[in-house]
């Protein structure tokens, strides 16, 4: 979605080109898009000329004859674009502005999310779009934005800074950038954040910004500040992007994470997490050779978080008994489970496994969480192999992939003395594509487990910047 520098950008455009211009007739193509109805829009603003474009947030503000002003969002992919001559109809366009002079403006939109509402000079600003804004940042002070962030408690500060009625005009792209340059962590909880970086975050706002409109934007996918033109800001961009490249401060690999479903990067080292130190994740299939690098990581003073152990430990737990006694009756035999028998019913029924998950993860989440808490000043590396789908994930500053080829997986299943072809079975969904994508290292682990770790010390920005 464009933001303040972009919609800014925009602005200047369209006051190169739109001024004077006079309203002949005005096309709509989808209706939805016109909030305060298409008919009243066309009857109010045809004969009305423009007089310059504001910026108010994220929102275009037109400024009309006899008071009029439209109030525009672009959403996630709107764009104007100004024609001398060609009005005719382009590939999703909402509408058309036609003038007396021949010219037109075009606003298009793929996604087609972007609105448009009429107003007028008197009563724009009080309108539900504009009415709960925040304030625009270059016009806040450090003390007030300072309160602002401790009204918001356990909120992340990543969240608080997208949130529009605290502060305008940042997205997710500045957002990024803004605690980068700050160096916190945007999981950090706003009550967390002293007077001292609040003010730093605020300046890095203003800068960044500053910097993003002088640049002209950035141009991320398929947003672009006018039609056949590019911002530069994205040649700028320090983490926002950069998933597993490296720092530009320290050369540790730039981690991707979603916090409430959206993109958010950030440096492990520069931004350490509030609350403890390193978290590192290792998972993978069965038998891939996973605790070859946690007893590794160990070695070097990680605390480790087995999530096999907690399973393990949370057959005995009287909650989850009596859900599995619910579930799985056929598995007790004089009122003890008979893990053998689980086993049995569960590799059977995919079903059955789900709901096995669903009743022993959050014991293993509640205690990995606890060991979490138990040691502040820690690294810890969290041994789990359904991490890729756990809320752990994005907690993780580095996710270590482990993998081995079928053969060397079924010889180790082999040594352990399980039963391969069950233990193949429950773990055949494994979604390795998804592993590699995930992972900051993945390692094949064909060789011994020297030549693991031999793998592992050759990864400079581990022993670089001392993690281990």
């Amino acid at each position: 979605m464009p933001e303040l520098p972009e919609v800014e950008t925009i602005v200047g455009y369209l006051n190169d080109v739109l001024p004077g211009k006079r309203i002949k007739d005005i096309r709509i193509f989808r209706e939805k898009n016109i909030l305060s109805g298409a008919p009243s829009f066309q009857k109010e603003l045809i004969g009305e000329s423009f007089l310059n474009v504001t910026r108010r947030a994220k929102f275009l503000i037109f400024h009309l004859t006899d008071d009029k002003v439209v109030i525009a969002h672009l959403r996630m992919e709107g764009k104007y674009y100004f024609e001398e001559k060609d009005s005719s109809q382009k590939k999703h366009d909402i509408l058309i502005y036609d003038f007396m002079d021949g010219s037109c403006l075009h606003y298009n939109d793929v996604r087609t999310f972007g609105t448009l509402e009429l107003s007028n000079e008197k009563d724009y600003l009080k309108t539900p779009s504009l009415s709960s804004l925040g304030k625009e940042p270059f016009l806040i002070s450090p003390e007030e934005f300072f309160s602002l962030l401790q009204k918001k408690g356990k909120h992340p500060i990543k969240q608080a800074l997208l949130d529009q009625s605290l502060i305008v005009g940042i997205g997710n792209i500045y957002a990024s950038e803004i605690l980068f340059a700050s160096q916190v962590n945007p999981r950090t909880p706003c009550k967390d954040i002293p007077f001292e970086k609040s003010d730093l975050i605020l300046k890095e706002t203003k800068r960044i910004l500053f910097e993003a409109i002088s640049q002209g934007g950035s141009t991320i996918r398929s947003y672009h500040p006018k039609e056949g033109i590019s911002g530069k800001m994205q040649n700028e961009l320090q983490v926002y992007g950069q998933a597993n490249k490296p720092c530009p401060r320290c050369k540790t690999p730039i981690r991707r994470i979603f916090m409430n479903g959206r993109s958010t990067f950030y440096c492990p080292l520069c931004q350490k997490q509030p609350g403890h130190g390193i978290i590192i994740g290792v998972t993978g299939p069965i038998a891939s050779g996973k605790s070859t690098v946690t007893s590794y990581l160990s070695e070097k003073g990680f605390v480790d978080l087995d999530s096999d152990r907690y399973a393990h430990e949370s057959y005995e737990d009287k909650d989850v008994k009596k859900e599995l006694k619910a579930h799985f009756p056929g598995a007790f035999s004089r009122g003890h489970l008979d893990r053998k028998k689980l086993l049995s019913i569960i590799s059977k029924d995919e079903k059955k496994t789900l709901i096995l998950n669903s009743i022993i993860h959050p014991y293993v989440y509640k205690r990995t969480e606890e060991e979490i808490k138990k040691h502040p000043e820690k690294n810890f590396v969290i041994d789990m192999p359904l991490l890729l789908a756990s809320p752990f994930l994005d907690r993780c500053d580095f996710i270590i992939g482990v993998n081995a080829p079928l053969e060397v997986r079924k010889e180790r299943l082999k040594e352990r003395g399980v039963d391969i072809e069950k233990a193949l079975k429950l773990n055949s969904s494994f979604p390795i594509k998804e592993l590699k994508k995930a992972a900051t290292i993945y390692l094949e682990t064909t060789g011994s487990k020297e030549e693991s770790r031999k793998i592992l010390d050759s990864y400079a920005f581990l022993a670089g910047n001392k993690i281990l």
